[in-house]
């Protein structure tokens, strides 16, 4: 089990449905730590984690319906189209987990899938509380048949807590959420997943392709602007959490490709020399005009690439999905010399 309870949430849901939540995450703790540390560094940064309280989630599901935000539509065709073959290698009474589970919304084509013909266990995990307790409150809801652990906090110290099963487990990792790590974090992360899995798991994963530049400008600089808001709540959140004084009509939202890398960078921009104070981690910044503050990698892979990726994490491909424009692809990984 995953520690106490929370009995509020417990009464939420279905008496049916088996429900715990383990905190192993102290939000407050570690924004302090990493905007005083971030934003020390040259060029300054805040890590995209913290994109997703609960207004930054809000905001990203809005992006996710934009039409020039393919990547959500896209894998989510793949996962329609092939839920019923992703499921189907893990036998009976499979155990899901997934890591940042957000709204679950794609998630319940696989969930369908595996609660088809009898029960399954989901463990979702998510560095939003109050979207974790949404999600899980809704699922409850949806799949009386489904056993539903959750886990509030980021992935390393969450990995742990995932329990074992007697049939197999399938990590889930999807929206290319592998694309904010760097070559070196995401081989180092997904040995981390490689370390726990059991001979019959299995890791499903979602990951962006490389593609016209074009389509990518415009899934990151939306006409609608929401993509910009996003981007800046997280000032919005420095300020309510660390009492910090960024302006918003001081920044403003860039997200150029870069062909070298092969990643959309997400910056916010400084439009006009300021200074900010930050009493929450005894700082003074001073901003150029200019001046700008790295919030996300979002690198585009290909085939080749990503199974280099996946190689050198102790990890192998054992079949992968694409779309008819190959802009996305889904792969169900397994541990290198596994059986299948």
């Amino acid at each position: 089990m995953f520690g106490q309870s929370v009995a509020t949430m417990q009464a939420a849901v279905s008496p049916r449905v088996h429900f715990q939540v383990a905190s192993t995450y102290d939000a407050g703790a570690e924004i302090r730590r990493a905007a005083l540390w971030g934003l020390a560094q040259t060029p300054k940064q805040i890590p995209c984690r913290f994109f997703y309280d609960a207004e930054g989630s809000r905001l990203f599901e809005r992006i996710s319906e934009l039409p020039e935000y393919y990547l959500t539509r896209t894998e989510r065709a793949l996962l329609e189209a092939h839920a019923a073959e992703m499921m189907g290698t893990l036998g009976d009474a499979p155990m899901l987990v997934e890591l940042g589970c957000g709204s679950s919304y794609k998630t319940r084509l696989l969930l369908d899938e595996a609660t088809r013909h009898g029960e399954a266990r989901y463990v979702c995990i998510d560095i939003s509380d109050e979207f974790l307790h949404q999600s899980v409150h809704e699922l409850s809801t949806a799949y009386p048949r489904l056993a539903i652990e959750a886990i509030s906090g980021e992935y390393g110290p969450a990995l742990p807590l995932v329990p074992s099963h007697s049939h197999a487990r399938l990590f889930v990792f999807l929206g290319s959420n592998i694309g904010n790590f760097t070559t070196g974090e995401a081989v180092e992360f997904l040995s981390r997943i490689r370390s726990i899995m059991q001979p019959a798991d299995a890791l499903l994963i979602g990951y962006d392709l490389v593609k016209p530049h074009e389509v990518l400008h415009a899934a990151y600089n939306d006409s609608e602007g929401i993509t910009a808001q996003f981007n800046l709540n997280i000032l919005c959140r420095l300020n309510r959490e660390l009492g910090a004084n960024f302006q918003l009509d001081g920044f403003w939202h860039e997200a150029p490709f870069d062909p070298v890398e092969s990643r959309i960078e997400m910056w916010i921009a400084s439009t006009r020399e300021q200074t900010v104070s930050i009493p929450g981690i005894d700082m003074t910044i001073g901003l150029k005009q200019g001046e700008r503050i790295l919030t996300e990698y979002s690198h585009k892979y290909t085939l080749g690439s990503m199974a280099n990726i996946l190689e050198s994490s102790g990890l192998c491909v054992q079949r992968t999905w694409t779309d008819p424009l190959n802009w996305f692809a889904v792969s169900l990984v397994r541990g290198a010399g596994a059986r299948t």
